[in-house]
């Protein structure tokens, strides 16, 4: 087994800093992430490496190339001798000229040093440098067209998983599918895995200890409560506990080691609902309700917070932006707050977090869908909004973050659904002193 290819990036660096002998916390503060979720990148690795302590995790690290060994350490070298300078008499005579000169050069250097002090003294005032945000300008160019999806259909879910796209599930030919497809960025090719087991739309997926989860859904008889799970190393389906209800429409991350899910559809309406699911004891449990009952928002995780977008309420689409905090939610406080809302109400859109900010792509709206792209910065609380690039309406696609790029694929395009796959490189906010 090649275990540099088997271990995502986040974990062969987890690995080297473990191999330094850094504990948990040390790595935490390092790659500035919880100790929980150091946690379980550890667990992670301790798996993939067939190995069950971090001493044996270094060694496998060491023989794998992951991480420099002992012998490859380069050995300190010594200085180069300094050569020995013969001490020369020098004649009186010139021993007075030369303290002669340094009396006069020191003199000068004096003054010039006095004629400094003064002009910084008595300088005028300037005004103070103030640090002003230049926004990114999105362009037609920075959306590049993909290869197809292989097969047209909506409501999907997409994930990235070490360097590769999964797409699952989703409505083709009017029917719920459980198609399932890997995408390539580097190859730039499909390959067909083996079907979901439950034809599904209207769902979402994220990756807990290696495993890809797809919750609840809209199925040939109903929406469904039931949680399939796909393990991408072994190329296989399983189930894992049922949701509390039977949902689909809903909003899924990924946060600390659980999975937290957020409203939905239950068949005729939305509801408030949020649910947690730990794998360690496969059980879903409730946590406290949306402030509004929603379905078909875009929730991503943002500097230890998750933050939930838009959504539809039952009759029109919103423009509120949550923010929920587990830890306030554990320890028995709201754990619910609001941000900026959106400029214009959304829901079915995609939604994913790269660097410092939030992106926010089509979607549905009330009447005219005019759906320009958006992008929200958490640390000023604010939205800049972009006219969209794409120039049509899109929704209801799966979305994806990989590295810095945004993949989007299928979806709802003038009401049906579609092969297109497109990916979006993301700009980054430079932050320049103005002087005003």
């Amino acid at each position: 087994m090649n275990e540099k290819q088997n271990l995502s990036e986040r974990e062969i660096e987890i690995l080297q800093l473990l191999a330094k002998g850094k504990s948990n916390k040390d790595i935490a503060g390092d790659l500035f992430i919880s100790a929980n979720t150091v946690k379980v990148h550890v667990r992670n690795i301790f798996a993939k490496l067939e190995v069950s302590s971090r001493t044996e995790a270094s060694l496998v690290a060491i023989q794998e190339g992951l991480v420099p060994g002992p012998a490859t350490e380069e050995a300190p070298t010594a200085p180069p001798e300094q050569p020995i300078l013969e001490e020369i008499p020098v004649p009186a005579q010139r021993l007075f000229g030369a303290v002669q000169g340094y009396w006069i050069a020191g003199g000068a250097v004096g003054l010039l040093l006095i004629a400094l002090l003064a002009a910084w003294v008595f300088r005028p005032a300037q005004p103070e440098p103030v640090a002003t945000v230049a926004a990114p300008v999105p362009v037609e160019s920075q959306w590049q067209e993909l290869p197809d999806l292989p097969q047209a259909r909506a409501g999907l879910a997409a994930v990235s998983f070490e360097e590769q796209i999964y797409v699952l599930g989703g409505s083709a030919r009017g029917a719920p599918t459980g198609a399932a497809d890997r995408y390539d960025p580097a190859a730039g090719e499909w390959t067909a895995l083996p079907s979901k087991p439950t034809p599904v739309r209207d769902v979402q997926a994220a990756v807990l200890g290696g495993l890809i989860y797809v919750p609840g859904g809209e199925g040939e008889t109903g929406v469904t409560g039931i949680v399939e799970v796909y393990n991408p190393r072994t190329d296989t389906w399983a189930t894992a506990s049922p949701l509390p209800a039977a949902v689909s429409a809903y909003s899924l991350v990924a946060f600390e080691g659980r999975l937290y899910l957020f409203g939905g559809w239950d068949g005729s309406q939305p509801f408030e609902s949020v649910y947690s699911y730990s794998p360690e004891s496969d059980l879903w449990s409730s946590r406290a309700d949306l402030p509004l009952a929603l379905a078909f928002t875009g929730a991503t995780v943002h500097a230890g917070r998750i933050y939930l977008l838009g959504g539809f309420d039952g009759e029109n689409a919103v423009d509120t932006t949550f923010i929920y905090n587990p830890a306030d939610d554990t320890a028995g406080r709201d754990p619910w707050s609001r941000a900026a809302s959106l400029p214009d109400p959304r829901y079915a859109m995609g939604v994913v977090s790269i660097a410092d900010k939030i992106h926010l792509i089509g979607g549905r709206g009330n009447g005219e869908n005019f759906f320009s792209q958006m992008e929200y910065t958490p640390q000023i609380d604010s939205w800049q909004t972009f006219e969209n690039p794409l120039a049509e309406t899109w929704s209801n696609f799966g979305s994806a973050a990989l590295g810095t790029e945004i993949y989007s694929f299928g979806g709802l395009l003038g009401g049906e659904p579609v092969q297109r796959s497109l990916s979006y490189k993301v700009l980054f906010v430079v932050v320049i002193p103005v002087v005003r």
